[in-house]
């Protein structure tokens, strides 16, 4: 019998997310898990997609239902289903970090006090990390107040805690506002909870999670709000905050995101590990060609490379890389493009993948193919006219300038 239930509703979710997510489940340092999915309605060609993400891993086991339910009853039924002590809540679109599980494990073996751990959080979309949350260490009743004082899908639960309140609510009136609806009913029963002060999950909200915030579900926060402030003897004096949600429920859905890109945006020196868990080690060499760019990325994934270093005059930055040291052709470039950073990445750094730009240039991490053109380039298809005959013009001088350099 497994220690631990990962749990992991799933509707009509896109299929790289999913498997995203199922792949930093099987990737976890902690292995004594078993790993739950529901599909809740999705479309009736979804379910092989499904089947196929788990890959006869017999560690994981599926559920479906081909009506749509609602993430509560979803949650309900997986946990009803599983066997584990500990029970981890995940969405399909979202990742844990490989380290997830051991931590929360750890933490509810240690500290028999919590009812419940989860953990601060990247913020992810199809570019990349655009932000973090850093959240209360242990949250009171008042924080409840303002807003969710946790990561949902973050959270580790002790499985005779969820028995204890009988699980999620499956009333139509707290769709979408389970989640809050069920953690303000574990304080109200006395239970508490912590999280953990590292980044052990990527939580992923982008344009999509907007559009489906409609104002009906303002409505049935308030009346959430009302109830679970009241059972937590924190309403009186509070009701503003029981209306809060009529309030930001006009502001745009734009309007509304940039809000919280500002709010948590990370900016570009932030500390320690950002890179989104991947199923092999990818390396972006960014080439550069001017020491005094302040354009540089500090995330593990990312290399910085001065392009054409025997050419350089001055330092190259301790941050920064050189193509001139191994195997390299750097005493060949005289125009500073970004071939010499290539060879020398290929010939002396270690990868699975390999990726390069310009560091005046964006790095796209959407789920996109874009065609190769006559020169293997991946090309940006939304260019204006004028801007890509510009770019036929460059590249041509470029492809004159480079042939004494092929190797």
């Amino acid at each position: 019998m497994p220690k631990v239930t990962v749990i992991m509703p799933v509707f009509n979710t896109g299929r790289s997310y999913l498997k995203a997510a199922v792949d930093s489940v099987k990737r976890q340092t902690y292995q004594d898990w078993e790993l739950v999915l529901y599909d809740d309605g999705s479309d009736p060609d979804y379910l092989p997609a499904i089947r196929q993400v788990t890959d006869g891993d017999a560690r994981i086991h599926v559920m479906y239902h081909t009506k749509n339910h609602g993430a509560g009853y979803a949650r309900n039924a997986c946990i009803r289903a599983s066997a584990g002590k500990y029970v981890a809540l995940m969405d399909a679109d979202d990742i844990s970090a490989p380290d997830r599980l051991q931590e929360q494990v750890d933490f509810l073996d240690m500290h028999p006090e919590y009812a419940f751990v989860g953990s601060n959080a990247w913020m992810i979309d199809d570019y990349g990390i655009w932000g973090r949350r850093i959240l209360e260490k242990e949250p009171g009743k008042s924080s409840f107040l303002k807003t969710l004082p946790f990561i949902h899908p973050s959270v580790m639960v002790r499985r005779d805690v969820w028995n204890a309140v009988q699980g999620y609510s499956e009333k139509k009136r707290d769709y979408r506002v389970e989640d809050y609806e069920w953690m303000m009913r574990l304080y109200a029963a006395g239970y508490r909870g912590y999280n953990i002060q590292k980044m052990l999950f990527y939580y992923r909200e982008d344009s999509r999670s907007y559009k489906k915030r409609k104002y009906r579900y303002r409505i049935d926060e308030c009346r959430m709000r009302y109830v679970g402030f009241r059972n937590l003897g924190i309403l009186q004096g509070h009701i503003h905050y029981v209306l809060k949600p009529l309030a930001t429920g006009l502001v745009p859905a734009g309007v509304m995101q940039r809000i919280k890109r500002i709010r948590y945006h990370v900016g570009t020196d932030f500390a320690g590990s950002a890179d989104i868990p991947t199923s092999g080690d990818i390396k972006i060499f960014v080439s550069h060609t001017s020491g005094s760019s302040n354009v540089r990325v500090r995330a593990p994934m990312f290399c910085h490379v001065m392009a054409g270093s025997d050419f350089q005059h001055g330092e190259i930055p301790k941050d920064m890389l050189a193509d001139n040291t191994g195997d390299h052709i750097s005493n060949r470039n005289r125009f500073y493009c970004e071939l010499t950073t290539q060879y020398w990445a290929w010939k002396n750094m270690d990868a699975d993948y390999y990726g390069f730009c310009h560091y005046r240039r964006y790095f796209s991490f959407a789920p996109v193919r874009y065609a190769e053109d006559d020169c293997g380039c991946l090309v940006y298809p939304y260019l204006d006219k004028k801007y890509g005959k510009n770019y036929i013009r460059v590249k041509r001088k470029c492809i004159r300038k480079l042939r004494g350099m092929i190797v």
